[in-house]
């Protein structure tokens, strides 16, 4: 039996989906049955399971970025202290564990992508406690997969494309900031690649450590937004929105800092990774049956 952390998020809705032939050998939590704002908690859990899971993908997270400011200790317990819980009991009892951690752990500086072994350095404190989940991990000594991801998105949970839909169908004209560059990446994509590197634990394949993973090119917020209203008239939604207006990022103040370039160097899964057009298109098909 495994776990999966963080059932009602993206990545393990996603992960329901792929793993649907196997769901019998999967145990999906969520907070109501372990709260990760306290390490406690997950220590406990994981001692009274009455079995030793042989993988636990972590897929929980405090993902508000600005609230993540005003509510420090709270997002640090979930995304890290919590984490090392979980990373402490693999390597105690010698299981795998899949986490996910972010592009925002880097100030987005650099004038090409980040690569797995460039210096991180987080300018908002979301990224601070991705990049402490990521140091707590690697303190443990379990064996793991870090897949650092950008820009998720589903037909699942709150994420940009549903936020652009809704607002294309309520307004005529939006703005969207043009000055941050990154990747999206299908939240489906992600649960395909973890079953990929579960299956596939070659060592000269896919040896435990840090990888990027996103979806094939970059793009910003505002080129998105407009493959988004594009994909979306091709599939038959009508939309009100008649203008998108390209912003920078000053125009659109928010409580935690944004990195100007969030793109992710992926060359060791390039091979996996599909353009982040195509998979928009793919997942769009799903998320339009909602609206």
């Amino acid at each position: 039996m495994n776990i999966v952390f963080g059932k009602n998020g993206q990545v393990a809705s996603c992960l329901r989906e792929v793993l649907r032939d196997d769901l019998h050998k999967w145990r999906f939590v969520g907070s109501d049955e372990c709260n990760f704002e306290n390490p406690q908690n997950v220590t406990s859990f994981l001692e009274n399971l009455g079995f030793i899971p042989v993988i636990i993908i972590n897929a929980s997270a405090f993902t508000g970025v600005d609230l993540a400011e005003s509510q420090k200790e709270k997002a640090m317990n979930i995304n890290a202290n919590s984490v090392f819980e979980i990373a402490k009991f693999c390597e105690k009892n010698n299981a795998t564990l899949v986490h996910y951690s972010t592009d925002y752990i880097f100030d987005g500086s650099s004038a090409t992508p980040f690569k797995v072994n460039d210096t991180p350095n987080p300018i908002n404190y979301y990224g601070q406690t991705k990049l402490e989940s990521e140091k707590l991990i690697l303190e443990s000594k379990c064996k793991v997969y870090i897949l650092r991801i950008s820009w998720v998105y589903s037909s699942y949970g709150k994420n940009f494309v549903k936020t652009m839909l809704k607002l294309m169908q309520e307004r005529e004209e939006i703005s969207v900031v043009c000055d941050q560059i990154g990747s999206p990446t299908s939240a489906f994509e992600v649960a395909k690649m973890t079953d990929k590197l579960l299956k596939d634990q070659l060592p000269f394949e896919f040896p435990f450590g840090i990888y990027h993973f996103t979806d094939g090119g970059f793009c910003s917020w505002f080129e998105f937004a407009c493959e988004i209203e594009k994909q979306a008239k091709k599939l038959g939604c009508n939309l009100a929105v008649k203008k998108i207006n390209p912003i920078k990022t000053e125009q659109f103040p928010t409580k935690a800092e944004r990195p100007l370039n969030s793109r992710l160097e992926s060359s060791k899964l390039n091979e996996y990774i599909k353009p982040w057009q195509e998979n928009l298109r793919n997942a769009m098909q799903h998320i339009l049956l909602y609206f």
